[in-house]
């Protein structure tokens, strides 16, 4: 036990995230939302859909699961949040500060699919449903000279938002 302890502590994202040692497709199994067939069918289509994209474009394991309807939106999310140690963060019961969302272009919201909700001090809170995007983490640390705190939501509520406030 204090093995897998050890483990988990020594991991950490480039931006200083601890990480679970389970991945997305064990942690969703564990939960029962999809099982071993399901999961080997969407690592499938992920390997296929690698083929046909450029190398930089990421093919993530959960919105293929969505995509293919094995999995919801807010699953992924939660089990994202779990594994990434992070907090979810519904959107909905949050009222985001439009000082904040002026700090990044619309471009970049929508590029990496990501919404600031409050700037204090120093520090800009972002939602993000991507946890593992430290290009854009580092962007908007570039652009806004912030420290950035993460949270997650759902890709949904992420869209909606962007929608909302980049509209024109």
């Amino acid at each position: 036990m204090e093995k897998k302890k050890a483990i988990q502590d020594s991991l950490y994202l480039k931006h200083e995230k601890r990480i679970s040692v389970k991945r997305l497709g064990e942690l969703l199994i564990d939960w029962g939302i999809i099982d071993r067939i399901q999961m080997k069918k969407a690592l499938e289509v992920q390997k296929s859909l690698a083929r046909t994209r450029k190398q930089d474009e990421a093919i993530l394991f959960g919105e293929i699961l969505v995509e293919l309807g094995l999995a919801k939106d807010k699953d992924i999310t939660m089990a994202l949040a779990t594994q990434y140690h992070l907090p979810y963060f519904p959107l909905k019961s949050y009222v985001i500060n439009p000082e904040a969302v002026q700090m990044v272009p619309g471009e970049v919201a929508k590029k990496h699919l990501l919404i600031p909700l409050d700037k204090f001090d120093n520090c800009l809170t972002v939602a993000m449903s991507n946890p593992l995007n430290s290009k854009a983490i580092d962007e908007i640390k570039a652009l806004t000279r912030c420290s950035i705190q993460l949270l997650i939501s759902t890709s949904s509520e992420i869209k909606n938002a962007i929608s909302l406030f980049y509209s024109n």
